[in-house]
């Protein structure tokens, strides 16, 4: 029955192992039942001789002795050793195992522990006995214990206590003491030698003595002994009993750099509660400690009240006042760290430490150390617009925030959306989501931009004054021109785009279909004609607007009440294009179109 359940557990092996690629590995023990393997939770023994397995990549196994025997060694086909920890070989499976084979040497420890030694112990029920080499946990009975080992491997026997507060009290080899390293006693056996082993605590008094380094005096605010204060704490000794725990508390006020316990040092350097747990003799506890110094820093700053500077990190609060643009700020030693923040409306336009630009929004001080702010207000003194074909279009997630992390996409709607800003919005970062269908295209300035990588929505952009960023959502853009022709004697300001100015209107502007053309007359009243239909002035009637709508654009501006610019006709029963308000094209006609608002000839039809 025995070699079923070993054959059934092997089959749950393979039949898992199938399931992926394979990777055939061999493993081989002389001995049989001496090596158990666990994979995956399903432990199985080896048979002996070879064992083929077919594996997953990655698997991981780990092989260990069955009593008595214990694994000594792991070769690969090479002869390349594996390492082996506390007994115990753990395996990854690679695809470079595949046809490896690895030969597993094993030791009856019941033949090879062939030397004895006499254990004797007083309470057994607090002490960790582990042999060296095949880290074999020993159970101990109370009084004479005959333990055999290897004399070739068992070298060692390491005791502990079973309590990490109360150590073994002590222990002897052949009557000689045996010192305790870090709590572990590690015992050299021979064959014949004695190990007696003290556990109990005797009762007995014990006495700690304090001394310290120079300034040391004081840096020790309080102690406990087994957690219980000890109100009679004199700064210089600590009567209690064998046995028993104590704990320094640290005092705040001085930078403790160092500790000393019997001549050893100690990891500690204040800063929370340090426990010596079981003081079993009398101690010398050695503290090296200073009060506190305190360090000065330069702060300069253009204008106090546009920076809150704190002590420590800002969520703290812990405010500095400020006494004008050059402060000399005192730091304590154990809390060096300087941080700001700008008041609203402000900015800050740079910062040196040392003389060094600084990035950051805190720094941990030195001595002498100057540090120099320099904040501004805010000015909006730069505009842009951004318009979008269709914002409607995007319909799951917009954003169009500035360098600052303020969010301002969540306000624009189809067509232009001004945008007042300064320099430290830049770069603004701009990106949408849409369960539709997009063109997602684009442009500063009529130049396609790129996103920050391939295939993504995401775009950063840094703004001019008075650039133009246009969205094509809806549509692919379509690219127009517009010829301005004037009569003699007669000028005109034009705009494009709300806030671009036309400079050269004997140059053909090339522009996207969508594109708003404002023209205001310059010294006298004018009328104006796009494509041959004359224009309706705005309220106030010396001003004109139109959109871009057909790839040719033909503009006349002529002084009011005149015929207009000789040898310019148009052909009125030609077909005209329309298109709606986002200057997508519709129709070539007005026939038949819903009701609604359209552009054609380059002026607004109402359709009912």
């Amino acid at each position: 029955m025995k070699h079923l359940n070993k054959l059934a557990a092997m089959s749950l092996l393979l039949a898992g192992s199938m399931s992926a690629a394979a990777v055939n590995v061999t493993f081989h023990v002389d001995y049989p039942d001496a090596v158990s393997m666990s994979s995956n939770g399903t432990a199985t023994t080896l048979a002996a001789g070879n064992t083929t397995l077919n594996l997953n990549e990655y698997d991981y196994l780990s092989f260990s002795g069955i009593q008595p025997y214990v694994i000594t060694g792991v070769t690969n086909a090479s002869g390349t050793p594996e390492s082996i920890y506390s007994g115990v070989w753990y395996k990854s499976i690679y695809p470079t195992d595949e046809g490896q084979v690895y030969n597993i040497s094993v030791k009856n420890l019941d033949e090879a522990r062939t030397a004895s030694c006499s254990v004797s112990v007083d309470d057994p029920s607090r002490v960790n006995a582990v042999l060296s080499g095949t880290y074999t946990t020993l159970t101990l009975q109370e009084g004479n214990n005959t333990v055999r080992f290897d004399p070739e491997v068992e070298t060692t026997l390491m005791l502990s206590s079973s309590d990490y507060q109360k150590p073994l009290y002590r222990v002897t080899l052949d009557g000689v003491d045996v010192p305790s390293q870090g709590g572990t006693f590690n015992v050299p056996l021979t064959q014949g030698c004695n190990v007696d082993i003290t556990a109990k605590i005797p009762e007995a008094p014990v006495t700690v003595a304090f001394s310290y380094s120079e300034e040391g005096m004081g840096a020790i605010s309080r102690v406990a002994v087994d957690g219980v204060n000890y109100a009679e704490f004199d700064g210089a000794t600590v009567s209690m009993m064998a046995g028993q725990s104590l704990t320094l508390t640290p005092n705040s006020a001085y930078n403790i750099t160092g500790l000393q316990i019997n001549g050893v040092s100690q990891g500690w350097t204040g800063g929370y509660d340090y426990t010596i747990n079981g003081i079993v003799e009398d101690m010398q506890v050695y503290v090296e400690a200073h009060p506190y110094s305190t360090i000065s820093v330069t702060l300069n700053v253009t204008d106090p009240e546009q920076i809150t500077v704190y002590r420590g990190y800002s969520h703290n609060n812990d405010v500095i006042t400020l006494s004008g643009t050059a402060n000399v700020i005192e730091l304590p030693e154990n809390n060096t760290l300087l941080s700001w923040s700008v008041a609203n409306g402000c900015y800050i336009e740079s910062v040196k430490v040392g003389g060094e630009t600084f990035s950051g929004d805190y720094v941990t001080c030195t001595d002498g150390m100057v540090i120099d702010i320099v904040t501004k207000a805010i000015v909006m003194d730069k505009s842009a617009v951004v318009w979008i074909d269709d914002r409607s279009a995007v319909d799951t997630y917009f954003s169009f925030e500035t360098a600052t992390r303020e969010q301002i996409g969540s306000a624009f709607t189809t067509g232009y959306n001004i945008v007042d800003f300064y320099d430290g919005y830049n770069p603004f970062g701009m990106s949408w989501y849409s369960q539709n269908e997009t063109v997602g295209k684009v442009y500063v300035n009529d130049v396609l931009q790129s996103p920050m990588y391939a295939g993504s929505t995401t775009y950063q952009l840094s703004l001019a004054d008075r650039d133009v960023v246009k969205l094509f959502y809806a549509a692919e853009p379509v690219d127009c021109t517009v010829t301005f022709s004037l009569c003699e004697g007669v000028t005109a300001d034009v705009t494009r785009d709300i806030i671009c100015d036309v400079a050269d209107l004997d140059a053909t502007l090339s522009c996207f279909a969508g594109t708003q053309i404002n023209i205001a007359k310059a010294d006298k009243s004018i009328d104006v004609k796009v494509n041959g239909e004359t224009l309706t002035a705005l309220e106030g009637g010396e001003n004109y607007q139109f959109v871009v709508t057909a790839p040719q654009t033909n503009v006349e501006i002529s002084a009011r009440g005149t015929e207009g610019i000789d040898g310019i006709t148009t052909d009125s029963e030609v077909a005209v294009p329309v298109y709606n308000l986002q200057g997508v094209k519709v129709s070539e006609t007005l026939e038949g179109l819903p009701a609604g608002i359209y552009i054609t000839s380059g002026r607004k039809v109402v359709v009912k």
